[in-house]
């Protein structure tokens, strides 16, 4: 019987062998490489694939963007970014836009980039020289300059995008007015420290629930028109937030007037949070609604704390806005009502409001808007 034997001490060389040190590290060091070399293929294979339906979504849109008015074009496109991003970059490119404004504005390269695991999120970054152009029936517009920084982050949606974070950091443009080939009068710029803007959209939403959220501030930004304006061109700080009511899905056409005109006639209203704009002198911070009038011009009231309105009126009245008589009824007016801050400063509560293109404050009128031709 084999029970009665005692294999304890029992020694074998082939029961008991081991691999060398050397050739287990060689094996662990194969089965690594292989494995690194699936992975590596794996991905690779993910990355190009993800890269490659990425340019091709990103053409796809611009090739749809021509029936609504907006024409992009560009000199060179190239891919790169590989493992961990996906680049898509553009020499010169253009965006021409025929509604429902003129506008060409064209860069020295624009730089998309995604990352493989998220391509629906893109930054898109823009770099080197600005062209901007503006055309209007009378006149074009040219504004020229750089921009130290300009990204943005876009999730991309059906019709409107989805959420959008724009940042602009010390845009400085120079622009100039042409008008029958000639440039007219004096030149103008855009400027400013930083330009935020936030927004999320739901164009599906319900006729009372907002379809655009969006946050706009900004610091230290000179507009462009000139000094001598009624409005000063000047704004030290400029903060924003809103929400939009309303039908504002696609109509099938593109065409603007019908859009807004649905948008109106389904009840749509801007509903302004928060309206703060601390100029030279004029100041302004309050809240209420926006919306459109029997021909799609711009209503709506909003409660305002308002500085620097009786210096106001008085450059309305020097440029002819408002007859002497006018301005002296609505300075007695308003200065009867004004409060003063604990530094001296004068303000006042009031009720805005448009009616018929006449802007009201209280029960004054100070002036009028210039009609908006949608067309």
């Amino acid at each position: 019987m084999l029970d009665k034997y005692d294999f304890n001490g029992f020694d074998h060389p082939s029961l008991n062998y081991k691999k060398p040190k050397s050739l287990q590290i060689f094996n662990a060091s194969v089965a690594l490489l292989f494995s690194t070399i699936v992975v590596v293929g794996l991905w690779s294979a993910l990355w190009f694939g993800v890269a490659t339906l990425t340019k091709k979504e990103i053409s796809g849109w611009i090739a749809t963007q021509g029936a609504y008015g907006n024409i992009i074009s560009y000199e060179n496109v190239s891919l790169s970014g590989y493992p961990s991003r996906i680049i898509v970059r553009y020499d010169k490119p253009q965006l021409k836009t025929t509604k429902p404004y003129n506008i060409l504005w064209g860069i020295e390269h624009l730089t998309i980039n995604v990352k493989p695991w998220a391509p629906w999120k893109g930054l898109a970054t823009v770099d080197g020289k600005t062209n901007i152009t503006l055309s209007s029936v009378s006149a074009d517009y040219n504004f020229n300059g750089k921009i130290e920084k300009f990204d943005l982050m876009v999730n991309p949606g059906q019709f409107l995008f989805d959420s959008i974070n724009m940042k602009i950091i010390k845009p400085d443009l120079v622009g100039s007015i042409t008008k029958f080939g000639a440039t007219v009068g004096e030149t103008v710029s855009f400027s400013a420290d930083e330009i935020n803007i936030k927004a999320k959209t739901n164009p599906w939403a319900q006729s009372k629930d907002a379809v655009i959220t969006m946050a706009v501030n900004a610091k230290n930004m000179v507009l462009p028109w000139l000094d001598n304006m009624p409005i000063s061109n000047r704004i030290d700080f400029a903060d924003i937030a809103f929400k939009v009511s309303g039908p504002l899905a696609p109509n099938g056409n593109g065409n603007v007037v019908t859009m807004l005109t649905d948008w109106r006639d389904g009840g749509g209203k801007v509903f302004v949070d928060n309206l703060t704009v601390h100029g030279h002198p004029l100041g302004f911070s309050g809240g209420g609604n926006i919306f459109l009038d029997k021909n799609l011009q711009p209503a709506g009231r909003m409660s305002a704390k308002i500085s620097g309105l009786l210096p106001t009126i008085n450059r309305f009245r020097d440029l002819g806005l408002i007859r002497d008589s006018d301005a002296v009824v609505a300075k007695m007016t308003l200065a009867a009502l004004s409060q003063k801050t604990s530094d001296g400063k004068s303000f006042l509560n009031l009720g805005l409001e448009i009616k018929d293109r006449v802007v009201y404050l209280g029960p004054i009128g100070i002036g009028e808007l210039p009609p908006m031709n949608w067309q």
